[in-house]
């Protein structure tokens, strides 16, 4: 499993209130993965950490398809959700959005919110997973 060598608590613990201005979804989703040594890409089709969430605000639909786009690139696809691991990383679908999150475990995720910044959240009805995706083991650079 990837980010054996850093707690959970820890690396949780180094995002858990950072505001979305701070840490967007994708930021938090890049920063946490290359923390722990996973490869995964700045950019993708025309879409980078940074300009990530103004493209997003002019259209939605349109940046959301390329997240999830992006998502089926990365890593091995996770069938059943009910299986997940610490570090998957989630799509995640809230009423009309759907934004990228990190299972932690116990049905706990962690995300960035645009009210609230980065928070950890409970998995289920209201936060429903639509996309899994689990990244093989690796070392830490």
């Amino acid at each position: 499993m990837v980010g054996q060598q850093t707690s959970l608590a820890e690396l949780t613990g180094r995002y858990v209130g950072k505001s979305f201005s701070e840490c967007s979804c994708m930021e938090l989703a890049y920063s946490w993965y290359t923390e722990i040594g996973v490869d995964v890409p700045f950019s993708f089709d025309g879409l980078t950490v940074d300009n990530y969430f103004p493209v997003w605000e002019k259209d939605r639909k349109a940046v959301i398809n390329i997240m999830l786009e992006l998502f089926s690139t990365l890593g091995e696809p996770v069938a059943d959700f009910t299986r997940l691991q610490r570090h998957d990383l989630l799509a995640v679908q809230e009423k009309n959005n759907i934004y990228a999150a990190i299972y932690l475990e116990n049905s706990m995720a962690i995300t960035s919110n645009i009210a609230y910044g980065v928070r950890v959240f409970f998995l289920g009805k209201r936060h429903r997973v639509i996309a899994a995706r689990r990244f093989s083991p690796c070392r830490k650079r």
